[in-house]
């Protein structure tokens, strides 16, 4: 597991988890494997010491929605739920009662600490894949958060397929440069490193990220290139990476 720390909020740390720590999806999974991957979030509370059961999930669905938990710590949101995870693709905390996860395989998984009023602190998660990126889900988690009256927002952006391997027919490069914004468009366009087309996530995910003032780390990390985690297109179809943003006086 590798963790990193946040530069304006040094009381927020960023966890990124791989093969080491086991595949920490429920929703790709049936039966007995079920209890595994709880077992395996359960050792990973421990490693991070935060508060048994606090890890926040979402049901990813490749959407550009935002699940909030307000300052009280209930669900704020008009997302549909089941069991008390939201459907949605971002997860705005503003209690500080939890650590919000991301669960990616290729996709890019981005953790966001911003500062509230009264020297409060809010976390978020966004899980960007290609639709989600190009349907605005990063801007919709940053609006989200501002409406929060958040500032001095500083993001990391986890291991995801770089623009050397995230390969896609041209019309789905050429159609993603027209609909995303600003520099974003400039800078998704890539090749892979066998000279076919591909989309460059981490580095539109960052455009998009510096448009709006957010202080941007990279993790640097490729799940295709590098066997330490889980990818999608490396045939890992049931296995997830986390990263789990989180207080360490989270109470």
């Amino acid at each position: 597991m590798r963790c990193e720390t946040f530069t304006l909020h040094p009381d927020v740390a960023v966890a990124f988890t791989g093969r080491t720590e086991g595949n920490l999806a429920v929703h790709t999974v049936e039966g007995p494997s079920v209890a595994l991957v709880l077992h395996a979030r359960t050792r990973v509370e421990q490693r991070l010491g935060v508060k048994p059961g606090s890890l926040a999930f979402m049901s990813q669905v490749h959407s550009p929605f935002v699940a909030v938990i307000d300052s009280d710590g209930a669900w704020a949101d008009t997302c549909q739920r089941e069991h008390n995870v939201p459907t949605a693709d971002a997860l705005v905390d503003v209690s500080a009662r939890y650590a919000p996860a991301v669960l990616t395989a290729d996709c890019i998984p981005i953790a966001i600490a911003a500062s509230l009023p009264a020297g409060r602190t809010a976390t978020a998660v966004v899980h960007a894949g290609r639709k989600g990126l190009i349907d605005g889900v990063i801007q919709n988690t940053l609006k989200a958060l501002t409406d929060q009256h958040a500032a001095e927002l500083e993001a990391w952006i986890g291991p995801a397929i770089c623009g050397r391997c995230y390969e896609v027919p041209q019309t789905m490069v050429t159609d993603a440069v027209a609909a995303l914004p600003g520099a974003a468009s400039e800078v998704i366009a890539s090749t892979t490193s066998w000279g076919t087309p591909s989309l460059d996530l981490p580095r539109a995910s960052r455009a998009i990220l510096e448009e709006y003032g957010v202080l941007v780390h990279e993790a640097g990390e490729c799940t295709l290139e590098n066997s330490a985690w889980y990818s999608y297109r490396g045939e890992n179809k049931h296995e997830r990476n986390a990263t789990i943003i989180y207080q360490r006086n989270i109470q």
